[in-house]
């Protein structure tokens, strides 16, 4: 299958795919600082030595886990806030569409 696509729709094609890239470079990049921060923070604590029980280490420790444990969550949600937020209005426009259509076909049943 190939596309002929005419002067200024080619155009609106690269800026719109420059666009996409830009913001799935955004995606895999927070993706990775907040999930890799997990990890280096789970692997420090298994081979960390055992602080003594008077030490204000493990609270610490425990607090700085939890957080990045919330980072990797806020990861899998993060998506839909690039898109939405910084998608310009590909996303928006395309989401829109979908709704419209979705609303159509449940009233015409």
């Amino acid at each position: 299958m190939r596309i002929v696509v005419l002067g200024n729709e080619s155009l609106q094609l690269r800026k719109l795919d420059k666009h996409l890239i830009k913001m799935l470079l955004v995606q895999v990049t927070l993706l990775l600082l907040f999930t890799f921060s997990h990890a280096i923070q789970r692997l420090y604590l298994t081979f960390a030595p055992n602080p003594s029980p008077q030490s204000l280490q493990d609270p610490v420790q425990n607090l700085i886990f939890n957080l990045f444990t919330l980072f990797s969550f806020v990861a899998s949600e993060m998506p839909i806030y690039i898109y939405t937020l910084s998608g310009s209005t590909a996303f928006r426009n395309t989401c829109l569409r979908v709704v419209k259509t979705v609303v159509s076909k449940i009233r015409c049943h």
